[in-house]
């Protein structure tokens, strides 16, 4: 009897071992991969704050300014963030080359803006989502809308609180290696 209680003893041993090492791998692996996905996330987050965004101010069709489109309060609004990478001053719609190294494109809508389909195709042309900032009574419909609506990553932005939003959270979740 005595030793059959042993053997019994052993094995329940060798067997609460064996459960804890399993258990033990198995939140092991579990919480690795918990951390590596949350690593990648702030990796991306990271390395897309880096990134510059760039703005758009809309202009007359003889490049002047449209009175109350600099869109100023805006842009000290992004700057002031520290956050995020506003690439330089603004520039006129028309004239911008973006490239992959940007982040977002934020432009100033205005109806009637000429030039829009070249600009949707430059940005098509480099992958990058554009926020279309409509400040003010500049509603985007019509033809503008449907042309808009072609790019899938085209975001609206009525008010300065909703831009800041927009940007960061593409920022944030957007994967820009992937083409």
């Amino acid at each position: 009897m005595q030793q059959l209680w042993s053997a019994l003893s052993t094995l329940s041993l060798l067997q609460w071992t064996i459960l804890a090492i399993i258990w033990l791998g198995t939140n092991v692996l579990i919480y690795g991969a918990f951390a590596k996905w949350i690593f990648r996330r702030q990796w991306r987050l990271y390395r897309n704050l880096k990134r510059p965004v760039i703005v758009l101010i809309p202009t007359m069709n003889s490049g002047q300014m449209i009175p109350g489109g600099e869109m100023k309060s805006e842009i000290q609004l992004l700057k002031t963030n520290k956050l995020l990478n506003i690439a330089e001053e603004p520039q006129e719609y028309r004239t911008f080359n973006p490239s992959e190294k940007h982040c977002v494109v934020v432009i100033g809508y205005k109806p009637g803006m000429e030039g829009l389909p070249d600009i949707l195709s430059r940005v098509k042309s480099n992958h990058v989502p554009l926020i279309v900032y409509t400040y003010g009574n500049n509603a985007v419909g019509g033809s503008d809308k449907k042309l808009l609506d072609e790019y899938p990553y085209t975001l609206l932005a009525n008010f300065p609180l909703t831009l800041l939003n927009q940007i960061f959270s593409t920022v944030a979740s957007y994967p820009y290696d992937r083409k």
